[in-house]
């Protein structure tokens, strides 16, 4: 096509776009609830008030444990693969935090972690 003139969108283009828009909600989503937990542990039970510090420095172990092995694994079978399956293990966990509590208590939070 004559230069200046752009491209029409296919339905790749616009499959791609919806994929971009996902991922880029998930994350931002994953970021608040990581950024929020600090400000939510006020007002948690107070069955939890003893555990607060190990649930914060739970997720910064979390990060540590997981960026290198993450890396070495985006290495061999590709970043989106690694990322999807991070993200649908996070919201998978997330989803199951109230039914962990309702099940077995705080100790089943712990798993979700």
């Amino acid at each position: 096509h004559p230069p200046g003139r752009k491209k029409a969108p296919t339905a790749a283009m616009h499959a791609r776009d919806a994929q971009c828009y996902l991922l880029m909600g998930a994350r931002t989503f994953q970021q608040f609830m990581r950024n929020v937990l600090a400000a939510v542990l006020v007002y948690m039970p107070e069955e939890i008030s003893a555990q607060r510090g190990q649930m914060l420095s739970a997720v910064a172990a979390g990060y540590l444990l997981t960026q290198v092995p993450g890396g070495a694994v985006a290495d061999k079978i590709g970043a989106k693969n690694v990322v999807t399956v991070a993200l649908l293990g996070s919201c998978l966990a997330c989803m199951g935090m109230p039914y962990a509590y309702a099940q077995g208590g705080v100790e089943y939070v712990w798993y979700t972690l």
